[in-house]
Protein backbone atom coordinates (compact mmCIF):
# COMPACT_ATOMS: atom_id res chain seq x y z
CA UNK A 1 0.00 0.00 0.00
CA UNK A 2 0.97 3.13 -0.91
CA UNK A 3 0.80 6.41 1.06
CA UNK A 4 -0.19 9.64 -0.98
CA UNK A 5 2.11 12.37 0.35
CA UNK A 6 0.45 16.08 1.49
CA UNK A 7 2.83 19.02 1.30
CA UNK A 8 1.56 19.23 5.23
CA UNK A 9 2.63 15.71 6.01
CA UNK A 10 5.76 16.05 4.47
CA UNK A 11 6.51 19.27 5.96
CA UNK A 12 6.04 17.40 8.64
CA UNK A 13 7.84 14.26 8.49
CA UNK A 14 10.49 16.58 7.74
CA UNK A 15 10.12 18.54 11.08
CA UNK A 16 10.48 15.24 12.78
CA UNK A 17 13.24 13.63 11.18
CA UNK A 18 15.48 16.93 11.65
CA UNK A 19 14.65 16.65 15.69
CA UNK A 20 16.23 13.12 15.60
CA UNK A 21 19.45 14.43 13.95
CA UNK A 22 20.82 10.90 15.12
CA UNK A 23 18.97 9.81 11.84
CA UNK A 24 20.93 12.00 9.63
CA UNK A 25 24.27 14.10 11.58
CA UNK A 26 27.18 12.10 11.22
CA UNK A 27 29.15 13.71 14.05
CA UNK A 28 25.94 13.08 16.76
CA UNK A 29 27.54 10.96 18.85
CA UNK A 30 24.60 7.88 18.39
CA UNK A 31 25.20 8.03 14.50
CA UNK A 32 25.94 4.78 14.00
CA UNK A 33 24.47 3.20 17.28
CA UNK A 34 21.33 0.96 15.24
CA UNK A 35 19.60 0.36 17.71
CA UNK A 36 19.07 3.99 18.58
CA UNK A 37 18.11 5.18 14.84
CA UNK A 38 15.90 2.38 14.87
CA UNK A 39 13.94 3.42 17.54
CA UNK A 40 13.93 7.25 16.35
CA UNK A 41 12.83 5.71 12.98
CA UNK A 42 9.66 3.94 15.10
CA UNK A 43 9.36 7.00 16.91
CA UNK A 44 8.46 9.08 13.62
CA UNK A 45 6.13 6.19 12.16
CA UNK A 46 4.50 6.15 15.56
CA UNK A 47 3.53 9.98 15.47
CA UNK A 48 2.65 10.08 11.98
CA UNK A 49 0.70 7.00 12.31
CA UNK A 50 2.54 5.63 8.95
CA UNK A 51 4.81 2.00 8.08
CA UNK A 52 8.39 2.65 8.67
CA UNK A 53 9.38 1.65 5.57
CA UNK A 54 7.33 4.29 4.03
CA UNK A 55 8.83 6.93 6.10
CA UNK A 56 12.17 5.90 5.04
CA UNK A 57 11.51 5.28 1.73
CA UNK A 58 9.79 9.20 1.82
CA UNK A 59 12.83 10.47 3.40
CA UNK A 60 15.22 9.19 1.31
CA UNK A 61 12.97 10.49 -1.84
CA UNK A 62 13.12 13.88 -0.07
CA UNK A 63 17.35 13.80 0.34
CA UNK A 64 18.11 13.08 -3.24
CA UNK A 65 15.23 15.37 -4.71
CA UNK A 66 16.92 18.13 -1.93
CA UNK A 67 20.57 17.22 -3.47
CA UNK A 68 19.46 17.82 -6.77
CA UNK A 69 17.69 21.18 -6.04
CA UNK A 70 20.89 21.91 -4.33
CA UNK A 71 23.01 21.00 -7.33
CA UNK A 72 21.19 23.41 -9.41
CA UNK A 73 21.42 26.42 -6.98
CA UNK A 74 25.13 25.81 -6.92
CA UNK A 75 25.21 25.44 -10.76
CA UNK A 76 23.91 29.01 -11.07
CA UNK A 77 26.86 30.26 -8.92
CA UNK A 78 28.77 30.49 -11.87
CA UNK A 79 32.10 32.72 -12.16
CA UNK A 80 31.30 36.80 -13.34
CA UNK A 81 27.28 35.98 -12.05
CA UNK A 82 25.88 38.21 -9.81
CA UNK A 83 22.94 37.66 -7.66
CA UNK A 84 19.93 38.55 -9.77
CA UNK A 85 21.92 35.61 -11.83
CA UNK A 86 21.67 32.87 -8.92
CA UNK A 87 18.70 31.03 -8.70
CA UNK A 88 16.67 29.73 -5.40
CA UNK A 89 14.75 26.62 -5.56
CA UNK A 90 11.09 26.65 -5.79
CA UNK A 91 10.87 23.28 -4.41
CA UNK A 92 8.17 23.62 -1.43
CA UNK A 93 10.83 21.47 1.05
CA UNK A 94 13.91 23.32 0.02
CA UNK A 95 14.22 25.39 3.10
CA UNK A 96 12.68 23.27 5.23
CA UNK A 97 15.77 20.42 4.43
CA UNK A 98 18.50 23.35 4.56
CA UNK A 99 19.39 21.67 8.17
CA UNK A 100 20.99 18.55 5.93
CA UNK A 101 23.69 21.17 5.06
CA UNK A 102 24.64 21.19 8.77
CA UNK A 103 28.41 20.35 9.39
CA UNK A 104 29.76 20.02 5.41
CA UNK A 105 33.19 19.89 4.76
CA UNK A 106 35.07 22.81 3.07
CA UNK A 107 36.20 22.05 -0.57
CA UNK A 108 38.71 25.29 -0.06
CA UNK A 109 37.26 26.96 -2.96
CA UNK A 110 36.08 30.72 -2.46
CA UNK A 111 31.97 31.49 -3.05
CA UNK A 112 31.56 35.20 -3.59
CA UNK A 113 28.42 34.38 -4.37
CA UNK A 114 26.69 33.29 -0.99
CA UNK A 115 23.24 34.63 -1.12
CA UNK A 116 22.56 33.64 2.36
CA UNK A 117 25.15 35.13 4.04
CA UNK A 118 25.93 39.10 4.45
CA UNK A 119 29.59 37.81 4.73
CA UNK A 120 29.49 36.70 1.26
CA UNK A 121 33.50 37.71 1.03
CA UNK A 122 34.09 35.38 3.94
CA UNK A 123 32.66 32.17 3.22
CA UNK A 124 34.33 28.92 1.41
CA UNK A 125 32.24 26.95 -1.10
CA UNK A 126 32.01 23.18 -0.49
CA UNK A 127 29.86 20.42 -2.05
CA UNK A 128 26.89 20.57 0.23
CA UNK A 129 26.84 23.98 2.03
CA UNK A 130 28.99 27.42 2.71
CA UNK A 131 30.79 27.40 5.43
CA UNK A 132 31.17 30.77 7.01
CA UNK A 133 34.84 31.82 8.27
CA UNK A 134 35.85 33.22 11.67
CA UNK A 135 37.26 36.67 10.00
CA UNK A 136 38.67 37.78 6.59
CA UNK A 137 42.20 37.61 8.30
CA UNK A 138 41.87 33.81 8.29
CA UNK A 139 41.45 33.18 4.37
CA UNK A 140 45.20 33.76 4.06
CA UNK A 141 46.18 31.63 7.14
CA UNK A 142 43.69 28.91 5.71
CA UNK A 143 45.07 28.92 1.96
CA UNK A 144 48.69 28.61 3.79
CA UNK A 145 47.62 25.58 5.90
CA UNK A 146 45.89 23.71 2.76
CA UNK A 147 48.84 24.45 0.36
CA UNK A 148 51.40 23.01 3.31
CA UNK A 149 49.20 19.88 3.46
CA UNK A 150 49.22 19.30 -0.58
CA UNK A 151 52.92 19.75 -0.02
CA UNK A 152 53.43 17.59 2.92
CA UNK A 153 51.31 14.68 1.33
CA UNK A 154 53.44 15.18 -1.38
CA UNK A 155 56.49 15.12 0.12
CA UNK A 156 58.01 17.99 -0.74
CA UNK A 157 58.22 18.82 2.65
Amino acid sequence: MSVVWGNDTVLLLIELYESRDLLWDTSHRDYRNKIKKNDAWEEIAKALKLPRKEIETKVHTLRSQFVRERKKVKSSKTTGSGREDVKSSAWFAYDAMKFLLKGATTSGSLDTLDTNSPQSQNTISSPDEDVVLQSQSSVPEFQSLVAISILYSLKFI
